[in-house]
């Protein structure tokens, strides 16, 4: 993976490309890298140690679903998950989606995209990991519900990993999620982008919790 910097003169005004670092200031914005992104993207602008990465932004992943026939399941999750209940339709539907999905190959532009930026680094070992457009905000957290891949190494296992993130939006179990957080999400369709970073291989790691003070309960 080349040097994680920014391009000359980029901007969080300038339209996206389909591939970003996460040292591009359009990375901050979790419009366009999702929660993850945005907040590892805040923690390489504080001059943080984080390893390389990049993100196939929210709009390249919207476009991949436009390529896979399924561009309007975003839309449709978000008004099904306004109904009280699911329908009886809807796990049979979530399983086309995500089988036009699997199906489906990464645009070519796209693909070409990943190879400039990953380099040799394309043979891995990767974390390719989901980040949703909605998590990690006020509202919900979204955690533990769309899909992560770790050791991941060559194209063809880059192009299925983010596959399998972007069909980690169409699952019955996000659907309840988005049903039982109903009226607490902003409105619109949900959208994901994916991290691809480095594979490191951690001595330590934690998890830190914390009380939201105005709700008067944990957070996550």
């Amino acid at each position: 993976m080349g040097p994680v910097a920014a391009s000359p003169g980029s901007s969080r005004s300038a339209p996206a490309p389909p591939v970003l670092r996460l040292s591009d200031p359009r990375a901050l914005d979790r419009a366009v890298a999702g929660g993850k992104g945005a907040g590892l993207a805040a923690l390489v602008e504080a001059g943080l140690p984080v390893p390389e990465g990049l993100i196939v932004s929210a709009p390249a992943c919207a476009a991949l679903l436009d390529g896979a026939g399924v561009g309007g399941a975003a839309a449709e999750l978000a008004a099904r998950a306004r109904a009280p209940e699911a329908g009886p339709d809807e796990a049979a539907w979530l399983d086309s989606v995500r089988a036009a999905i699997a199906a489906a190959p990464v645009p070519a532009a796209l693909g070409a995209a990943l190879r400039d930026a990953l380099g040799p680094s394309m043979d891995g070992p990767l974390a390719v990991r989901s980040s949703g457009t909605a998590e990690d905000s006020a509202q919900a957290s979204f955690a533990g519900q769309f899909e992560s891949r770790l050791g991941v190494g060559g194209e063809p296992a880059v192009h299925a990993a983010l596959r399998a993130c972007l069909s980690s939006l169409f699952t019955p179990r996000l659907a309840a999620y988005l049903r039982a957080q109903a009226g607490r999400l902003p409105d619109g369709a949900p959208g994901l982008a994916v991290v691809v970073q480095r594979l490191v291989h951690a001595e330590a790691a934690g998890l830190t919790e914390r009380c939201g003070v105005e709700l008067g309960r944990a957070l996550g």
